[in-house]
């Protein structure tokens, strides 16, 4: 893919769907909608709102009795809407996170309809999330469903970044650690891996981890690491948990350092790997080419071929599941817990692993 075809500024608010920045200023208000919808192209931004009003709603430390993640499938519709009248446990609010909720059914949407008497935030928050282009649901329930939320303009949909406001993002970034990045360079990014955010940003990530004595990166820095790249380091990780090897994964650990804080920061993206081996496993049951799967994920073909599919095989579904629930978990004991960070990760790569 070309260079002038992500030139394209972003799409604002159309279509009836809200703008994200509205959200956010909303949230800072202390406004949450009851039942809200996430949808679009860059994964990254929705994970940010995501963990914007998880962290608004919840408070850093994180109560787990209201917080609730769920993988949809056909069939989820009667507990969601279970947890959405459970009210919040000694807490100002409870939220839950449908991932997949492009999975639900007719007749879920039949049982989540009654989530829509709540027309004001009274305890509960819930967040469907569709990780699709376009939100166009079959089915009478579904789409009276869809239409009410946009009535109350709550479907938020998170559009791929101009090339100006992802480079700006990029050296925004960058410059918390002292660091420039020639446009060149960042335009030959872009070029390579499309303009996803999450993609650029783990390759950042990477340069910023390994190479932190550079202080200006340069087209050639970006296409010696392109070169290099792997998937960040989140990849051997999940390889290292998939094949049950417990001493690789712990040096992954290690490699990225023991203490609290930098470990919180490795989960979100460790989340995202194993959420998108859950699509790409999915995907594959449904006999889906290799290029379909890039489409889907927003990842070049070469990683999707080399890394993703590979790897997918040597997860069930179920240990995928398992792996976020856990990985969830982990957060929150590394937010919440007196217990030492070695102890933490031991019973992580235990769970994980064993």
């Amino acid at each position: 893919m070309g260079f002038k075809e992500y030139k394209r500024l972003s799409k604002k608010s159309d279509e009836g769907f809200n703008n994200p920045e509205n959200l956010l200023e909303e949230v800072k208000k202390g406004k949450y909608k009851p039942v809200m919808i996430f949808f679009g192209e860059e994964r990254m931004r929705i994970e940010s709102a995501v963990d914007y009003i998880k962290k608004s709603l919840l408070g850093d430390k994180i109560n787990e009795f209201n917080y609730d993640l769920v993988y949809c499938e056909e069939g989820s519709g009667v507990s969601l809407y279970q947890s959405f009248v459970t009210p919040p446990f000694m807490g100002k609010g409870k939220l839950i996170v449908a991932r997949d909720s492009d999975r639900l059914r007719e007749e879920d949407y039949s049982e989540m309809g009654k989530m829509l008497r709540f027309d004001k935030f009274n305890g509960s928050v819930i967040i469907l999330v569709y990780y699709a282009t376009e939100l166009s649901l079959k089915g009478k329930k579904a789409q009276e469903f869809i239409k009410e939320i946009k009535s109350r303009k709550a479907i938020y949909r998170f559009d791929l970044l101009s090339m100006v406001d992802l480079e700006k993002r990029a050296q925004s970034y960058l410059r918390k650690f002292g660091i420039s990045m020639d446009s060149d360079g960042f335009n030959y990014l872009v070029q390579e891996l499309g303009n996803s955010q999450e993609i650029i940003f783990s390759l950042l990530s990477q340069l910023v981890m390994y190479e932190p004595e550079k202080k200006r990166i340069t087209l050639s820095d970006i296409k010696q690491f392109i070169f290099n790249f792997r998937g960040f380091t989140v990849y051997d990780f999940t390889n290292a948990i998939a094949n049950k090897r417990v001493d690789e994964a712990l040096r992954i650990l290690d490699i990225s350092g023991n203490t609290r804080e930098n470990l919180i920061q490795i989960v979100s993206p460790v989340m995202r790997m194993l959420e998108q081996l859950y699509r790409t496993k999915t995907l594959l049951s449904k006999q889906a080419n290799t290029n379909k799967i890039a489409e889907e994920l927003g990842i070049p073909v070469r990683i999707v071929e080399t890394e993703f599919i590979p790897q997918a095989r040597n997860f069930n579904r179920e240990s995928l599941i398992k792996s976020i629930e856990f990985m969830s978990r982990f957060d929150i004991m590394l937010r919440t817990s007196t217990l030492s960070p070695e102890m933490i990760v031991s019973k992580l790569l235990f769970d994980l692993c064993l």
